[in-house]
């Protein structure tokens, strides 16, 4: 996913949820205070850490930390995400789940299951005719879980330097996601840059499904992603149904709406737009201290106005 190298404000373990504090500066910085698990979640049912030595240098009293890994198991997926260290797409995002266990859950109520229900009437195909195109996927979680549950072809994207982990996890998944008659690949894919014809080219004639979640976190991130999305949306001449996007979102300051509410406005045209429905919101509270965690999904669409 586009981001800076370090996390939002306080990203440091904790219980394992998003907690926020609506309040913002006048300049717009964000004061909300940001705390996630790294450690263990309640889906973990195996773990594995491998921990490096720590290492103090004397440059301003300072010590670095060497990178600490850990392999463990959400739903159906292996995963292994580094804990200290690295950029915040080297780290499992709540949404993440959440998104995986919606489109899961959607699927698995449809009766013939070959097809999936991702609000009011719209069904989303899951057949070898699919393709699943996941922005910003990180460690995978997402794409990997439908890509194991039934075939289909799954691209999962992000920078440059969530690769390595990213290659790692499809390799942990391989076995399940053959046997499923999937296929995997990885691109880079910097949003708000042009699209690479090689990913047009294995879109073009496939039913299309854009994942992402976690992927509003900062406001320079608003255009860029409206831009890829349009691009990829608007790709085919045969504006297909089932040609569109599910985002996932954690509601952390009081101007995380702005992004769904404004979509489409940079991009539209004479003729089309993107537009953007919540389909599915989820409310959890912490019984400690009362906070909320509000996450939504969100649909969007090519269509014409």
């Amino acid at each position: 996913m586009p981001s800076p190298s370090t996390p939002p404000k306080s990203f440091c373990p904790g219980p394992q949820r998003w907690t926020m504090d609506d309040t913002e500066n006048d300049d717009g910085s964000i004061e909300g205070a940001i705390v996630r698990n790294l450690f263990c979640t309640e889906s973990d049912s195996e773990e594995e850490t491998t921990t490096n030595n720590h290492e103090t240098t004397n440059d301003n009293d300072k010590t670095q930390q060497q990178p600490v890994f850990r392999k463990f198991r959400v739903m159906d997926i292996w995963l292994e995400e580094q804990c200290i260290g690295g950029s915040i797409a080297q780290r499992l995002w709540p949404a993440a789940e959440y998104l995986a266990n919606f489109c899961m859950k959607q699927w698995n109520e449809n009766h013939d299951s070959s097809s999936m229900n991702v609000g009011g009437n719209l069904f989303f195909p899951t057949s070898s005719s699919t393709t699943i195109l996941e922005l910003g996927a990180g460690l995978g979680l997402t794409g990997l879980q439908l890509a194991t549950q039934f075939p289909c072809r799954l691209i999962l994207t992000d920078l440059p330097d969530a690769m390595p982990l990213l290659r790692r996890n499809v390799q942990l998944n391989q076995e399940a996601w053959r046997q499923r008659g999937s296929n995997v690949s990885t691109r880079v894919l910097e949003w708000g840059k042009p699209v690479e014809n090689d990913i047009f080219a294995e879109i073009s004639d496939n039913n299309l499904l854009i994942l992402a979640s976690d992927c509003v976190y900062w406001e320079s991130l608003y255009e860029p992603l409206e831009r890829t999305l349009a691009q990829l949306l608007s790709s085919s001449l045969q504006q297909q149904p089932s040609r569109f996007a599910l985002l996932a979102s954690v509601r952390r300051w009081k101007r995380d709406n702005t992004f769904f509410h404004q979509l489409g406005k940079k991009t539209k045209t004479k003729t089309h737009s993107l537009i953007c429905t919540c389909v599915h919101g989820h409310v959890d509270v912490n019984d400690d201290d009362g906070k909320r965690q509000v996450m939504k999904i969100h649909h969007v669409q090519w269509k014409a106005k």
